[in-house]
């Protein structure tokens, strides 16, 4: 079963859909690793490995509202090990797919249209956004 599966057999549900930001490997703790290396340098042993732990940083979505969540789930073990869920003013960076829906979405919206009114461009301009992938400024700021 795959890290996504897991989570989403976890804490799916009616109605909720996930996007899935980003999936890599949570490596082991250099002290676990090095005690698991050194048994096996040594001979024959009964060590058991680290478990294979994989972190997902995902949207969990749910009519209106999105909750972004961190995931690490034990892969053969088939478990969530921990999740953590981010205050709503927390936002990821943006996707590469979503630069490009937020492009179709404003350049085809009529108040874009009705604000490049205002200006004389050249037959040849090409109209290009340069959205800010950094998320959001604290709302406390």
């Amino acid at each position: 079963m795959t890290a996504r599966n897991i989570v989403v057999e976890k804490q799916g549900g009616e109605g909720i859909v996930f996007s899935f930001r980003s999936i890599y490997v949570e490596e082991p703790k250099r002290e676990d690793l090095v005690q698991v290396l050194a048994a096996e340098h040594g001979g024959p042993t009964t060590t058991v490995d680290p478990p294979r732990l994989v972190k997902l940083l995902y949207d969990t979505i749910k009519q209106d509202t999105f909750t972004l969540t961190e995931a690490v789930v034990d892969v053969e073990a088939g478990e969530l090990h921990s999740t953590k869920a981010f205050p709503q003013y927390c936002q990821t960076s943006y996707m590469s797919e979503e630069f490009s829906l937020f492009y179709d979405a404003c350049v085809s919206s009529a108040m874009f249209k009705e604000a490049l009114e205002e200006f004389e461009l050249p037959d040849n301009f090409e109209i290009t956004i340069d959205p800010w992938p950094y998320g959001n400024r604290p709302l406390n700021l």
